[in-house]
């Protein structure tokens, strides 16, 4: 999906997110033409790029450079964007760590490191956000939280092996229920407007990380790049992520709390309506004196000095209500229910 045109006469740094299982949609829409880029952004010469060991792999390494796929080092990058105007990669910039929480409903993303950020100062070319809406339903992923054993062990893996070995299943070539194969559902990519990166002549390199000004530099970009990612997600979340069951999260931190607790709500069994007492059942003021009367006489404790609003008095601070807890509790919960559901309303009108 175009939002922007983009000028043939500059460089580009695409980054695609979420990463998924294994970015389906960077491959479909970037990895070929067949969603027709070269008609949408003319004179731009885009790679995308993979893990350089996927390139050590027999078979897949002849498939890979047949696609026009290039190792994600930094040395190609460079190599690629130096070609001049109109060249472009594209970084799958959350890696194995987006893997491991690829739940479908959620848009949970891996911004910590700034390599992307670097890359793009030494070759002034611009940052371009890209959001796949859908990219983490085609799978169906068991995600074990941070600190659990399987997690610990999963991140072992990642940092021994260089890629994460998320638990997923998918669809069967003949069933719909069970395999490795991805569901049939859709993949939106959206491609944002850049964010436009010039960095003076003396800040490339290594002083990017080793100077005050460099890593200032580098962390400027880097928040801007966030907040036009983050603006992306808003633009589009309820056209393509309607089904979401959480707010983006970047970094571990959810873009919106507001949102979150919403969609956390919605996604909770709701019961029933309760059902009201009867009114006409409940018991008049009139008739809890008339008994109040009888249960005196019979117990010899008849006092005619007392008037109904003390006997009633009486009877509420012995019993604070008419209504018992048991009655309170479903009309409290009715009440809850409706105001939920009214504020949930107002979030997906707005």
């Amino acid at each position: 999906v175009k939002t922007c045109d983009l000028d043939p006469k500059e460089k580009y740094v695409f980054c695609y997110h979420p990463h998924g299982i294994i970015s389906v949609g960077a491959f479909g829409n970037f990895g070929t033409d067949g969603t027709g880029f070269s008609k949408k952004f003319p004179g731009i010469d885009l790679r995308l790029l993979t893990l350089n060991l996927n390139f050590y792999t027999p078979w897949l390494r002849e498939i890979l450079i047949h696609m026009g796929i290039c190792s994600a080092s930094k040395r190609s990058c460079n190599q690629i964007l130096k070609k001049g105007p109109g060249s472009a990669i594209m970084l799958v910039v959350g890696g194995a760590a987006e893997s491991l929480d690829a739940a479908p409903g959620t848009y949970r993303l891996t911004l910590n490191r700034q390599g992307f950020v670097r890359v793009a100062i030494d070759n002034d070319a611009h940052l371009i956000p890209v959001l796949g809406f859908g990219e983490t339903d085609i799978f169906d992923v068991y995600t074990s939280p941070p600190g659990s054993r399987l997690r610990r062990i999963q991140d072992y893996f990642k940092r021994k092996m260089g890629f994460a070995v998320p638990i997923f299943t998918g669809r069967g070539m003949f069933n719909y229920s069970f395999g490795w194969l991805p569901h049939r559902k859709p993949i939106y990519a959206v491609v944002g407007k850049p964010v436009k990166v010039r960095g003076p002549p003396h800040l490339k390199g290594s002083k990017l990380y080793t100077t005050d000004e460099g890593r200032a530099l580098v962390n400027k970009y880097h928040k801007e790049y966030i907040q036009a990612l983050t603006s992306l997600y808003d633009q589009f979340k309820n056209k393509w992520a309607q089904n979401r069951t959480e707010s983006l999260m970047v970094n571990g931190t959810h873009f919106s709390q507001i949102e979150f607790d919403r969609l956390q709500a919605k996604s909770q069994k709701i019961p029933p309506t309760a059902k009201l007492p009867d009114p006409t059942k409940l018991p008049t003021s009139a008739k809890i004196v008339e008994e109040e009367k009888e249960d005196d006489i019979s117990n010899g404790t008849e006092d005619s000095s007392k008037t109904d609003s003390e006997i009633l008095a009486k009877k509420s601070s012995t019993e604070p209500s008419s209504l018992d807890s048991a009655t309170k509790k479903p009309i409290e919960n009715a009440i809850e229910k409706n105001l939920a559901e009214e504020d949930f309303g107002d979030a997906v009108s707005e």
